[in-house]
């Protein structure tokens, strides 16, 4: 399970998720797992764009969520668990970094 801090954003009923972690995901692969799972997901080069009915999120590589029309944390985090649920077959492995 990923762990991450939410931040509400400027705009109103906007939040963004930001994992504790360093992560990375195949989008080709996190958008093949959102489509099986109903989700329309559109791709934007270095992102991918997932609706579904009520709620509008932008997946980052990093694993970093932009979320749209949530109205408070709880529902923000149900979307983002329910995201890294779906998604967590396209994680890449993190190259270690050099001391």
């Amino acid at each position: 399970m990923v762990k991450y801090r939410l931040v509400r954003l400027c705009k109103e009923d906007a939040m963004s998720v930001v994992p504790l972690e360093m992560y990375r995901y195949d989008l080709e692969s996190a958008t093949k797992l959102l489509k099986e799972k109903g989700y329309e997901v559109v791709a934007q080069g270095p992102m991918v764009i997932i609706r579904d009915l009520d709620h509008e999120a932008t997946f980052y590589p990093s694993g970093r969520i932009l979320l749209s029309h949530v109205e408070n944390k709880e529902v923000a985090a149900s979307v983002a668990n329910r995201i890294y649920d779906i998604v967590e077959g396209s994680m890449e492995p993190v190259p270690s970094r050099r001391s």
